[in-house]
């Protein structure tokens, strides 16, 4: 293993380079759209950030809306893959069906599934409703996957010693699936906003970022849908980046 001020160095190189990325990407961003490279509708970063400023308690509003919503479905997701996974480790019957279950759910297109959810849920209730979707099947898989992740030997010397499969998946699936549940937790934040953003396409009670990007769509604001599309962007990034870094500290504890 290496020794700490190693790693140390090594996760600060790392940090320069993706430091030294975003800062080539942003240039690349500005150039192309200053020099119309890919047409006029290509917004540079400049006027992206001028129309985000120009519009800062509109992006207000829309944020809080899209990340209540988006939290709510990814909490929701997340319990859901938790439980059916649970379900199935101490249910071994139940297994196939289950995961029969969650891929049919997840096979079905989300531009076939919106009207269908517009006439069975509240049309307020249809972002929550794709967020719950996008965070519930990876996370279903990541949970299951990490329970199987405890060694057979150790399962071998539980059960000689008159454990139950109870008290196996407690002492040591549970805690050996951890870091892979932080792992579905990272891919879930992410995929529970897009999925806000595309349910918001069919409507909401609160207009979130989605409704701001159809919105500056129809009005031909090239700068404000650019805008609210790299605001999408950034938060998802970000939430993505911290359950990253959870989800190291995770595996140093839990190898």
């Amino acid at each position: 293993m290496s020794s700490p001020p190693a790693r140390a160095s090594s996760q600060a190189s790392m940090a320069l380079l993706g430091a030294l990325g975003v800062l080539l990407m942003m240039g690349a961003w500005e150039l192309v759209g200053r020099l119309e490279l890919l047409g006029r509708n290509w917004q540079p970063l400049s006027t992206v950030v001028r129309a985000f400023l120009d519009n800062l308690p509109v992006f207000g509003r829309a944020t809080r809306a899209t990340t209540i919503d988006a939290g709510k479905g990814f909490v929701a997701g997340i319990l859901l893959g938790l439980a059916l996974a649970v379900l199935g480790l101490l249910a071994p019957a139940l297994n196939r069906g289950i995961g029969r279950m969650a891929t049919l759910i997840n096979s079905i297109p989300w531009i076939a599934l919106g009207p269908v959810l517009v006439m069975i849920v509240s049309q307020e209730t249809v972002p929550f409703t794709f967020a719950l979707l996008a965070v519930f099947f990876a996370s279903f898989i990541a949970i299951t996957s990490g329970f199987y992740l405890a060694r057979q030997a150790h399962h071998d010397l539980l059960t000689s010693l008159g454990s139950s499969r109870w008290t196996r998946f407690r002492r040591l699936q549970l805690p050996v699936a951890v870091p892979s549940l932080i792992y579905a937790a990272k891919l879930g934040a992410p995929a529970a906003m897009f999925g806000v953003v595309f349910g918001e396409w069919f409507g909401s009670s609160r207009p979130g970022l989605g409704a701001l990007i159809v919105t500056s769509m129809r009005s031909l604001r090239a700068d404000r849908l650019w805008a609210a599309a790299a605001l999408t962007s950034l938060i998802a990034i970000t939430v993505f980046a911290a359950f990253a870094a959870l989800e190291r500290a995770a595996l140093d504890r839990f190898r």
